[in-house]
């Protein structure tokens, strides 16, 4: 964002990021969460252009605005990032929620591998365990630091590589550092930077790095490596087989939907019926 003006800059992304269908930063049998949960319906995605839609009400009850869920607090309580649980080490597969896999223990960051653990694989978003103070977490190495504060856990994880090697805080705040659509602000928020004075932003501006700290300390010691496209899971195969009630069958075979009452749309086989449906009555 420039004297008010905000451009764009396309970013390749993982196929994982839109395809999988799923997010897997939760643990246990309900990790899983469906796009929908955060973003709205397919056909009706947050927010509604409209103020007073009735699309906008439940994101507003549940975090205080508008657009797609994305205040942590939503789900989680006070002060859980506080001692940590905003990584995990990757387990068997060697890949982190940012990939679309849910594998091994959450650690902290004096972990070899700390794969960011939030929804698409990113920090905590309006908590204060990320950029003000956390138990345990290192202290802000600032000449002009504040002795009140540790700066959080950003401090800790700013430089831990992701599964190949890359930037993780790259993949939404650009190669730059600079910001990209992805590191929007959706609501006026006070962060905090290490001289702990208060650092003010608005809806919609793009955060940067560059916001609290310079560039050059951003780049100090970061990442190098080159993030690589993960294939999302594989669609599963299934068959459904019909019965009509005035006879004959309905048969599908796909290698994701379809196979529904003659609709193919996953590169199966369906048999349509061949008998008219009886008709109905009140």
């Amino acid at each position: 964002t420039v004297n008010g003006a905000t451009a764009y800059v396309p970013r390749p992304v993982s196929q994982t990021l839109y395809r999988k269908s799923g997010d897997v930063h939760g643990s246990g049998a309900n990790g899983t969460l469906t796009c929908s949960t955060c973003h709205g319906g397919s056909h009706a995605l947050w927010p509604n252009q409209d103020p007073n839609a009735n699309d906008n009400q439940t994101a507003k009850q549940l975090q205080g605005y508008d657009g797609n869920i994305a205040e942590c607090s939503v789900c989680h309580v006070k002060d859980d990032f506080k001692t940590g649980l905003v990584a995990t080490d990757g387990g068997s597969s060697g890949l982190g929620v940012g990939q679309g896999v849910r594998d091994g223990t959450v650690v902290d960051s004096s972990s070899a591998k700390a794969y960011l653990a939030g929804p698409h694989g990113m920090h905590p978003v309006g908590d204060e365990s990320w950029y003000k103070n956390a138990d345990g977490a290192a202290a802000n190495t600032a000449k002009d630091a504040s002795k009140k504060f540790n700066g959080g856990w950003h401090n800790d994880f700013a430089k831990k590589a992701g599964p190949d090697g890359e930037d993780q805080c790259a993949a939404c705040h650009g190669a730059d550092h600079k910001g990209t659509r992805l590191s929007k602000t959706l609501t006026d928020r006070t962060l905090m930077n290490a001289k702990g004075a208060p650092v003010k932003v608005i809806k919609g501006q793009v955060i940067g790095c560059d916001l609290c700290h310079t560039l050059a300390k951003s780049f100090t010691d970061s990442p190098k490596g080159e993030a690589k496209l993960h294939a999302p899971p594989k669609p599963q195969t299934f068959s459904l087989e019909a019965t009509p009630a005035t006879g004959g069958t309905t048969t599908g075979t796909t290698g994701g939907m379809g196979g529904m009452g003659g609709m193919n749309m996953g590169g199966g086989t369906t048999t349509t019926p061949t008998t008219t449906p009886p008709t109905m009555s009140h």
